[in-house]
């Protein structure tokens, strides 16, 4: 039985007066509230109760144990009230983790209207290049591109896209461009990489509808892909980029694509723990999110 229920048995009674008026009240019958006070009394190791044929007459440990079950009650019915008038509206933090250039650029505006729309909430975001645990952060949704790894995690695509292979303007005019990935073995890649290692492997489409690995290399490489942008808008090397990360340089022309015809998939997908009590502030942005990205 639950200290609750005891709790709430152990106050019809002394408000009540009687076992049996504690149990019309309690929609059950006499000898179960006297099983329930007895259990109680048996756990506390106290006699909370003096019964007579006429009358019942609390002790001084029920009298103590009185006053603390009205307050921890009267708790829990105004946390519950305050829970119900809350339903209209969303409350709470919120945590998330995304990589760096989504995070920067296009998940920020459609973070800045959720909380416009929904002023008690508030939010922090980490970012960060590398597959974050949720559980262990304490996180409550991840923004990630491209293949998910199996696990417990409930996954929604928020939008098809692809990697694109580019590089500054004066990069190309002092390099030639690739005709085909293979030839990315000429160039200085700008490489990300969590290792620190001069070396990368790029997947590319092959003709046969397959898949190709290539091996590049290149004298720059960090763990920050805001970084790896920033060198290639600067001239030098060459990036593989996710397409949202991208897609404002290669319309303005400071990024030009090459061997789009090899290009794959990546898509960006929101991931966030299974389960069917998940808050209703975090399923509120995963649909928010869901929407400002459809038709990506």
């Amino acid at each position: 039985m639950s200290a609750l229920l005891e709790m709430q048995t152990f106050l019809e009674i002394v408000d009540r007066g009687s076992l049996s008026a504690a149990a019309r009240a309690l929609a059950t019958v006499p000898s179960t509230i006297s099983a329930r006070l007895a259990a109680l009394e048996e756990r506390l190791s106290v006699q909370l109760v003096v019964r007579s044929t006429r009358r019942l007459r609390l002790t001084e440990e029920g009298e103590r144990y009185l006053v603390d079950c009205r307050r921890i009650l009267d708790e829990i019915e105004r946390s519950e009230a305050c829970i119900r008038r809350g339903q209209g509206s969303l409350r709470g933090s919120l945590r998330i983790t995304a990589p760096s250039d989504l995070g920067r650029g296009r998940l920020r505006p459609c973070l800045e209207a959720f909380t416009e729309a929904h002023p008690r909430i508030s939010v922090y975001i980490h970012l960060s290049d590398e597959v974050v645990d949720l559980v262990r952060g304490g996180f409550d949704v991840a923004l990630r591109v491209g293949q998910l790894q199996g696990s417990s995690l409930t996954a929604r695509r928020l939008a098809t896209g692809h990697r694109v292979v580019c590089a500054a303007p004066s990069y190309w005019s002092r390099h030639p461009r690739p005709g085909t990935p293979g030839e990315l073995a000429q160039h200085d890649c700008l490489l990300w990489t969590p290792e620190g290692r001069n070396e990368a492997t790029w997947m590319f489409a092959a003709d046969d509808d397959g898949t190709q690995a290539i091996r590049v290399t290149g004298r720059r490489s960090s763990n920050d892909g805001e970084l790896v942008r920033a060198w290639a808008l600067a001239g030098l090397g060459v990036a593989q980029k996710s397409y949202w990360d991208v897609e404002r340089d290669l319309e303005a022309g400071r990024l030009e694509s090459v061997l789009n015809r090899f290009v794959r998939a990546a898509d960006l997908s929101i991931v966030y723990p299974s389960g069917r009590h998940l808050p209703r502030r975090v399923r509120a942005l995963v649909d928010h999110l869901v929407e400002s990205f459809r038709g990506a």
